[in-house]
């Protein structure tokens, strides 16, 4: 099916393969690192998260998350793992198939909206990688920020002025 727009918020281009599925230790690590960084959190409290969770069995790694995240007021406390396991569910099974996925070309043009921080980290590569991937072209803006940070305030706002902007160029152009 055509559509007007692909849109990219900061995200790195596929693997051209597939790799294994990442351990359950490895998912609730990158769960807690995602959950306490969306919420504007630094990096020490995703490692005292990753400390405290290290050597767990996997059946309790989440409800220890849950009463650490509680304490750190990333969560209220009435949000408990009844709560946080469909959560935790929906981030394994995307990382699961990012890293399944296989990358094949796409025929049309993207929009790729970076922040500073992953442009800064990665650079041209990450460009390369998405034009081997879009073969119609790639439209690349960078907002300052990290990758949680252009979804709060203030850098949410202008994301999004930006790809209005972005939404109502595509929808003048005829499609293929």
């Amino acid at each position: 099916q055509e559509v007007d727009l692909v849109a990219l918020i900061d995200t790195l281009p596929p693997a051209a393969e597939a790799s294994l599925p990442a351990p359950e230790e490895e998912l609730v690590a990158r769960f807690a690192e995602d959950l306490a960084r969306l919420l504007g959190h630094n990096l020490a409290m995703v490692e005292r998260f990753s400390d405290e969770l290290r050597g767990l069995p996997a059946a309790e790694k989440l409800d220890q998350l849950t009463r650490l995240a509680q304490e750190a007021g990333l969560l209220p406390r009435d949000f408990g793992p009844a709560e946080i396991r469909p959560l935790f569910a929906t981030f394994a099974a995307n990382f699961q198939a990012s890293r399944a996925y296989a990358r094949r070309p796409y025929s049309g043009n993207v929009a790729l909206f970076l922040s500073s921080q992953t442009f800064d980290a990665y650079g041209p590569e990450i460009l390369d990688g998405w034009r081997r991937a879009a073969l119609g072209g790639v439209e690349a803006s960078t907002l300052p920020g990290d990758h949680y940070s252009l979804l709060r305030r203030p850098q949410v706002e202008r994301l999004a002025g930006e790809l209005t902007a972005r939404i109502a160029a595509a929808a003048e152009r005829p499609l293929n």
